[in-house]
């Protein structure tokens, strides 16, 4: 897991194919504006998703893996905390579906980490986490980048 600001995302462009053009979404003006739902940005390879959402606390939520993508989850406004632990440690609550990419887990995050508007999360597929812990409106984007490069 990375947690950082925005301003510093050069640093992280050469972990991954896909992550300049990522960041380069992410920079874009009126980025507040764009209509909440999927944007795709390389088909199959990197899909953009904003979401306004309402804060929930952690008992709430369930941790959330993926196989197939990376997150990389940026705040624009709002408070969030988002859970993590390592999924290896993890007992899932049903099998993997890989239509979606996506599997629960049962147990507790180990450590939560506090989002500022500006700062983003990169969430590799090992990384377990549950966003959407606060209070009150989040508005953010959530990029889905493969892991194929």
């Amino acid at each position: 897991m990375v947690l950082d600001q925005l301003a510093h995302h050069p640093l992280y462009h050469s972990l991954h194919s896909r992550f300049a053009a990522a960041f380069d979404f992410l920079v874009q003006p009126h980025l507040d504006q764009l209509e909440s739902g999927s944007h795709i940005l390389e088909q199959e390879f990197l899909t953009a998703i904003v979401a306004r959402e309402h804060g929930r606390s952690l008992r709430e939520g369930k941790l959330e893996a993926h196989e197939r993508f990376i997150d990389i989850q940026y705040l624009i406004s709002g408070n969030e905390s988002i859970g993590w632990a390592p999924s290896q440690d993890l007992t899932p609550t049903a099998p993997y579906d890989a239509e979606r990419d996506l599997i629960f887990f049962n147990e507790p995050p180990q450590t939560t980490v506090q989002l500022r508007p500006g700062d983003f999360t990169i969430f590799w597929p090992r990384d377990a986490h549950l966003p959407l812990v606060g209070e009150g409106p989040i508005h953010k984007i959530i990029l889905k980048v493969s892991i194929e490069t």
